[in-house]
């Protein structure tokens, strides 16, 4: 008896499977198809409100994809604004409330340059985080840092606690401070 053929019996169109990989992925029937045209990405770069849910950002963008981007932008910070000081049940209706004013010719941002300031000095504040670490940990590799707590400890004198002391001495006459009534607890 001659031993099976390890190649399966395939019909037209199949790949069998002794072929390489990467050749069978090229040869398969849905390689050979015409690719769907991808969505084009949004125009819009919009920062919106933090804590919000990734379906209402969704829906946001939706409500806000014909109105230029300077304006939905004012109209999110607006919102994000106003979220923190007040209770909005509903972001998708504020925003609704906003775009129906816009389109009356009645909108007039009143706080949201408070909001995109705020979003500026966060901004700011992460990238200068960002590079301190980044500072540290290459200081740390070229061994410019120790990588443990200093070695000895900082010695005060008897010369620097009388300056400190002369020091608080000078800072309370110029207060005018009275020493307290309550008395120190002995140590």
């Amino acid at each position: 008896m001659e031993p099976a053929s390890v190649e399966p019996e395939t019909s037209r169109g199949e790949i069998p499977a002794a072929q390489p990989p990467e050749i069978a992925a090229e040869n398969a029937p849905e390689a050979r198809q015409a690719p769907e045209k991808a969505k084009p990405a949004p125009t819009q770069r919009l920062a919106f409100p933090e804590g919000l849910a990734a379906l209402v950002c969704v829906q946001l963008g939706k409500m806000l994809s014909s109105t230029p981007e300077a304006v939905a932008q004012e109209m999110l910070d607006e919102m994000a604004y106003n979220a923190r000081c007040h209770n909005i049940n509903s972001p998708c209706a504020y925003i609704r409330r906003l775009l129906n004013l816009h389109r009356q010719g009645e909108f007039s941002p009143e706080v949201a340059h408070f909001e995109r300031e705020r979003r500026k000095r966060q901004k700011t504040a992460e990238a200068i985080r960002q590079n301190n670490e980044r500072l540290h940990l290459e200081a740390l590799a070229e061994g410019r840092l120790p990588s443990g707590p200093p070695k000895a400890p900082i010695v005060r004198t008897p010369e620097d606690e009388a300056i400190a002391n002369a020091y608080l001495a000078e800072m309370r006459a110029m207060l005018s401070m009275k020493p307290s009534p309550y008395k120190a607890a002995p140590s």
